[in-house]
């Protein structure tokens, strides 16, 4: 089973975390955290229908890619603008895969494309008159496919990313007919199961008779995980009201501030850490043939550490030192139990020496 980092690229100055380097991806395969899910992002590449500019996106996956990571490609569209058509798609597709298929192992298109259908749909669903995965969905999900297999025709695509069954489901039956069936290129059904960590609204791998869970109804297609963290977890949500709530009341116009608030409301504690490692062995154990198990944030295997500069903190993955976290180390546990020990054995870690109280 490959396991990964999920990222999204922001641009220099939007964050005070520093870019990832070849050293981060290193500490990360050390634990046996070999895969990486990056999205590229079509409205930052092209937000003109003259413009291609893949400098953001160049400089997060070359690290990754020098680290020897495997690559998986989330071709994703920030805002749909209006020169966004199919055709357009696939050409951007095409370019993409030119400039960055000798990095890439695998592809997917959009995710979590559910809470788009039900904006779309209503809350009675597709009809006749109104489907987002046959109106909107799967036109621009094909014309990506024609686009990456016109540069590589053999390319590895999974989809859709979903967090619901009902939307997956939608979508494989949408590529297994006509008229969006061609030759078979769904080589992976992707997934997130929010269900499983506490997202009592979200799918999980094994459901009810009235309420399947998507490993009732998979195809025999090879399903993976490609994105899950702590978010949905009460504590998470928790903490993300109450940190919200004290910003709004104590330091709106300190960006400063906000920024703290932001990263102490994603920051995982060793608990929530623990539910993941937990969902990792129950994957091993019952879903033995998991392709991919895709983790959202680099805080659930490092410490966090002082930006240089700034006085503010963030994970130590994107740091010039990267220190392992006792939920990174149970996280290489688990690994090792489900593959095998690290393989060859890469460089010890620094682990950070705790006060000892007299």
């Amino acid at each position: 089973m490959l396991i990964g980092l999920c990222q999204v690229p922001y641009p220099q100055g939007a964050s005070a975390q520093p870019f990832p380097t070849v050293a981060s991806y290193r500490a990360l395969r050390a634990l046996g955290v070999d895969g990486l899910r990056l999205q590229f992002d079509l409205s930052i590449a092209a937000p003109f229908s003259d413009s291609w500019d893949t400098s953001l996106f160049r400089a997060w996956i070359t690290p990754s890619f020098e680290a020897g990571s495997d690559i998986n490609v989330n071709f994703c569209i920030g805002r749909l603008l209006r020169h966004m058509t199919a055709e357009f798609i696939k050409q951007a597709a095409f370019k993409l895969a030119k400039e960055f298929g000798h990095m890439v192992k695998s592809w997917s298109f959009r995710n979590e494309p559910g809470a788009d259908a039900q904006a779309y749909e209503g809350d009675d669903g597709p009809t006749a008159e109104r489907d987002y995965m046959r109106d909107v969905y799967m036109p621009m999900c094909l014309a990506f496919v024609r686009g990456i297999r016109r540069a590589i025709p053999d390319a590895w695509i999974g989809g859709c990313d979903a967090d619901s069954v009902d939307v997956q489901r939608r979508f494989v039956n949408a590529v297994d007919h006509p008229p969006f069936h061609a030759d078979p290129w769904l080589r992976e059904e992707l997934i997130h199961p929010y269900g499983d960590v506490g997202g009592g609204h979200y799918a999980r791998l094994r459901g009810e008779p009235d309420d399947p869970g998507f490993l009732d109804v998979r195809t025999s297609r090879p399903m993976g995980i490609s994105e899950i963290d702590h978010q949905q977890l009460p504590s998470a949500k928790q903490r993300e009201h109450d940190t919200v709530l004290r910003e709004r009341l104590t330091s709106a116009s300190n960006t400063e501030a906000a920024i703290r608030g932001a990263l102490a409301r994603l920051r995982p504690t060793p608990e929530e850490t623990m539910v993941l490692v937990d969902l990792l062995r129950r994957v091993g154990h019952e879903f033995r043939d998991c392709t991919r198990f895709m983790v959202n944030m680099p805080d659930h295997f490092f410490e966090p550490g002082t930006i240089p500069g700034t006085g503010l903190t963030c994970c130590s993955f994107y740091l010039a030192e990267q220190v392992v976290s006792d939920g990174g180390r149970a996280f290489a546990k688990a690994i090792a139990e489900i593959n095998g020990p690290v393989d060859p054995p890469k460089k010890a870690l620094p682990v950070r020496k705790r006060a000892v109280r007299k």
